[in-house]
């Protein structure tokens, strides 16, 4: 299989995977994740680098939600080319058990971001750093993403002043590219369905 293959397969499969990571994400509003996180004391930036001491791995997906009222916190990563999914445990902010994932396919997916972010020299905690400093908020998900042509791209969620966010930034730049705010419920904007091609379709419009 060719790199470009590749590299479509993996924004196939990462965005198929991504989608439904993103709806349970969406089953919590992103202010009371983020009003969780900071009452935890707790960010994603330091989550992730939990994780990735922890697989000895590179995170290409961080996300926080509530189960009842209990914080979750979960990081993705690749390690020795293989999809690991290690809890964060919100009370010590070390990382629990790391399970591989049950998608044989993930394995390869993940492994391909990380190849893209090696290329491109940035990583997703510079991605949160950058959305929280351009929206002065805290980052409650965050997730690499494969575009087309081999470009790469993050994409943050971000809450400042009871307002959420999702923040695009470039893989190549480390900039900002666009930004807007996410209205309605919670499942509307978390929960927009993704295209084969890696890029979101149109969340629910309200009637």
């Amino acid at each position: 299989m060719t790199r470009s293959t590749n590299i479509r397969a993996a924004t196939t499969i990462v965005g198929v995977l991504f989608s439904s990571a993103v709806l349970v994400a969406g089953e919590t509003e992103p202010q009371k994740v983020g009003k969780a996180l900071e009452s935890h004391k707790l960010t994603l930036a330091n989550a992730i680098q939990t994780a990735q001491a922890a697989s000895k791995g590179k995170a290409v997906e961080a996300r926080a939600w509530l189960k009842g009222n209990e914080l979750m916190v979960t990081v993705r990563c690749s390690a020795n080319e293989k999809c690991m999914e290690v809890p964060i445990d919100v009370k010590t902010g070390k990382a629990g058990k790391a399970v591989a994932a049950v998608d044989a396919k993930a394995h390869g997916a993940t492994h391909e971001l990380v190849k893209l972010m090696d290329t491109n020299k940035i990583e997703l905690v510079k991605a949160i750093e950058t959305a929280q400093a351009s929206t002065k908020g805290i980052a409650v998900m965050a997730r690499t993403r494969a575009e087309k042509q081999g470009a790469l791209a993050f994409d943050v969620q971000c809450v400042a002043a009871d307002k959420a966010y999702d923040v695009i930034v470039d893989g190549k730049t480390g900039k900002v590219t666009k930004t807007r705010e996410l209205v309605g419920n919670a499942g509307e904007h978390h929960a927009a369905p993704t295209h084969h091609d890696g890029t979101k379709k149109d969340a629910p419009k309200k009637p």
